[in-house]
């Protein structure tokens, strides 16, 4: 079989799996984990773990995968929580545990506008709230 008939096959496998999702899924949740899991060596402990923002507020497949990958620190999953995007429980996703798991709605396009109308009515002056803007 030719190279160029391989990679005709590998780009067709790449490309379903994409439509699907399940590649995305899984990179961004072993992502999540590696960088979840490298802070907490750091921090030595665990208290709650908070899932917001785009995807983390709104993929439980995501969250699940990340739950189930650092299960080794006394997280669970509440399946049914979770595939509610914790709207019955007050956010929580995880069982009853030493650590709790969250979902948190945000509203990042308000904070947005808040921050920037803030920005403009201080009108360029210094200001213990002012926001720094990168460029």
């Amino acid at each position: 079989m030719s190279w160029f008939k391989i990679a005709a096959i590998a780009g067709g496998i790449i490309i379903a799996f994409l439509i699907v999702g399940s590649v995305v899924h899984f990179i961004l949740a072993a992502v999540t984990t590696i960088v979840i899991a490298a802070l907490v060596v750091g921090l030595q402990r665990l208290d709650a773990l908070v899932f917001t923002g785009g995807i983390g507020e709104n993929s439980a497949v995501v969250r699940s995968l990340v739950l189930r990958q650092l299960g080794f620190l006394g997280l669970a999953e509440d399946i049914q929580a979770n595939a509610d995007h914790g709207r019955r429980t007050g956010g929580r996703i995880s069982v009853a545990g030493p650590v709790l798991a969250l979902v948190v709605p945000t509203d990042e396009e308000l904070l947005i506008a808040r921050d920037t109308a803030r920005v403009i009515t201080a009108g360029g002056r210094s200001s213990a709230h002012a926001i720094p803007v990168m460029s």
